[in-house]
């Protein structure tokens, strides 16, 4: 199973400092997407999901993801998880002036980083917020290099990976594994949010969420966890808590709150190569609900012996 991906940084710098009474990625992919939105949209008067061109529009794919009510993976549904997530080195109440802002573009939707790239220029020359601050893209890395190729241009060979699984095969020395939950956490176990859960519940949640991207935007595989195998290593402390942000959703005309869990759990015993390949997949990916608004990101420490 594998998945091609890239990981783009924008440093950006602001006119002024900010206070983000509000988490930045709520702001920031606010503004991307509706300047991608004005920047690439032919039809304005039409709503994306009755438009001829909503499987090939940049704008379309990574902010609406349609998919075919026939799609296997995700059978009776006409949306998919977006094939993009962002995420800064800044959180909320944080005030800066100069902010990182990484975005994780995933299969096709690495094909429009362009139009990103042109999207956060004009939301720049626009500013936010109703003091309308601009912000400059200063520049455009992967993997530590930049692509600014240019006035105004960048190079979009440069920088693409793929995250492969492994094996179930091969279990390790016995180890203590920490997992810091960095932003929310929304665990949904029999329908409902949970602030409990077990190591087999959160590895059930990085393989739902594996074999959906694998389906949509990579080489899908099966993957069989063993269940039986897999419930011998165990949480060993907790140090989590309930953390509510607040979203205000354009499209349902409300302030919704986005919920989960942040800080960090560490669970020891004798891991897979497959476990500690979904673990990287979560490092990568996210986990959870709502991950298209930057929750969900995991970061991973192992202690051995």
């Amino acid at each position: 199973m594998g998945i091609h991906y890239r990981v783009v940084e924008f440093q950006l710098s602001f006119s002024s400092e900010i206070d983000f009474a509000v988490h930045p990625i709520f702001i920031l992919r606010s503004v991307l997407g509706k300047e991608l939105h004005h920047l690439v949209c032919l039809f304005r008067e039409r709503q994306c999901r009755n438009c001829s061109l909503k499987y090939t529009c940049a704008y379309s794919w990574l902010f609406e993801t349609p998919i075919q009510k026939t799609t296997d993976i995700l059978p009776g549904r006409d949306r998919a998880s977006h094939p993009f997530f962002l995420a800064t080195n800044i959180t909320i109440g944080e005030a800066a002036k100069d902010i990182r802002l990484h975005i994780t573009l995933v299969g096709k939707a690495i094909e429009y980083l362009p139009y990103l790239y042109y999207a956060l220029m004009r939301a720049g020359k626009s500013g936010i917020f109703k003091e309308r601050v601009t912000f400059a893209i200063e520049d455009v890395k992967v993997k530590g290099t930049s692509i600014i190729d240019g006035d105004e241009s960048i190079d979009t060979s440069f920088g693409i990976e793929t995250w492969q699984s492994g094996t179930n095969d091969n279990r390790g020395e016995e180890e203590e594994i920490r997992i810091q939950l960095i932003t929310p956490l929304r665990m949904k176990l029999d329908g409902r949010y949970r602030s409990e859960f077990s190591y087999l519940d959160f590895m059930n949640a990085l393989v739902r969420r594996c074999r959906i991207l694998s389906s949509l935007y990579g080489d899908p595989e099966e993957i069989d966890l063993h269940t039986t195998e897999i419930e011998q290593p165990r949480i060993t402390e907790r140090n989590l808590t309930w953390q509510d942000l607040y979203y205000y959703s354009s499209r349902q005309g409300e302030r919704l709150k986005l919920g989960g869990l942040v800080g960090d759990f560490s669970v020891r015993g004798r891991f897979s190569d497959l476990e500690l390949s979904l673990l990287r997949f979560g490092e990568l990916f996210n986990v959870g609900k709502n991950v298209a608004f930057g929750l969900g990101r995991i970061g991973v420490e192992r202690k051995r012996g």
